[in-house]
């Protein structure tokens, strides 16, 4: 529809760096050379209400020419309200270049959100983890009984409460609240905080939101998403082992073990794929609303309130 928010993501590696005057390089039509766009320009095939992200190396030139812009009474729309800006980086950083980490670090972040919260806490965690753990988490994310689905909730619960923690009553309901779309991007910005600030990078977005990176509840998050791929860890089956040619021979033509147990699949035959494993579900929801209710008993009549899932 006219009035739907859409989204423009510029993933601008390998091309020219944005101009401190808010352009970005686009190629021609021929894909032979490429040309300055301003923002403007882009703003008005565009139309509003709509998204901006910009995935490059000194993206926030591009959120200072707006300020800019609106500042000195150009025709633009009201960035912050109709326009909504996220950048991978402030204008003077440069973003980080490493073999460990994607190219495009903060797509990541905005589009697999639960994949890099999970490699980190993998990284960063006090149980060892193999790397392989992280490809085969069973489920869906849209699917709650699952693995998967489990870790989304909590993520989304997570950052959901981060935000209202952090933010003004009315942007946290304008952002978190009346777009889905929105939503997903600005809860997956906050992670994109964290990730950066380890690099001492800081994305930034208009509107401005705050530094969240070292919210406490990202702790809750660490401990619960580690449980999980603890018990994926420990239920899941060992690796298959691969038999030598020697062995092979063995078996003889009709495919048969010495112990007569049937041999390897043939090619085209009928496979069967391991079972997920079984994890029983995660407990974070309960010990949330256990705290909870404690806090009620012991603490609400003379304490500031809890810092507790919206």
């Amino acid at each position: 529809g006219r009035d739907e928010r859409l989204l423009l993501h510029f993933n601008g590696h390998g091309v020219p760096r944005p101009t401190v005057n808010g352009e970005v390089w686009l190629f021609n039509r021929t894909f032979t050379q490429y040309h300055p766009v301003s923002i403007l320009d882009l703003l008005s095939w565009l139309g509003t209400p709509c998204v901006l992200v910009f995935d490059c190396h000194n993206a926030g030139r591009l959120n200072e020419a707006l300020a800019a812009m609106g500042r000195a009474g150009e025709a633009a729309p009201k960035v912050g309200h109709d326009v909504i800006v996220l950048s991978a980086c402030a204008a003077h950083e440069e973003l980080p270049t490493s073999p460990e980490l994607p190219a495009d670090l903060f797509t990541a972040c905005l589009t697999s959100p639960l994949r890099v919260a999970l490699s980190f806490v993998r990284r960063d965690g006090l149980v060892a983890l193999p790397d392989e753990l992280l490809e085969r988490v069973p489920g869906s994310p849209s699917e709650r009984r699952t693995p998967a689905g489990e870790l989304n909730w909590i993520f989304t619960a997570v950052t959901d409460a981060i935000a209202w923690a952090t933010l003004p009553r009315d942007l946290f309901r304008r952002l978190f609240r009346q777009d889905m779309l929105l939503a997903s991007l600005c809860r997956n910005f906050l992670l994109a905080q964290r990730v950066f600030a380890r690099y001492d990078l800081h994305p930034t977005s208009s509107p401005p939101l705050p530094e969240a990176h070292g919210h406490p509840l990202w702790g809750a998050w660490d401990l619960a998403a580690e449980a999980i791929l603890t018990q994926l860890a420990a239920a899941a089956p060992p690796p298959s082992r691969v038999p030598s040619a020697a062995a092979g021979d063995e078996r003889g033509a009709s495919g048969a073990s010495p112990e007569g147990g049937a041999g390897l699949a043939r090619p085209g035959g009928p496979s069967c794929s391991p079972s997920p494993p079984a994890v029983p579900p995660s407990s974070f929801f309960t010990e949330q609303l256990t705290a909870f209710e404690v806090w009620l008993s012991r603490g609400a009549a003379d304490a500031a309130a809890p810092e507790q899932l919206p």
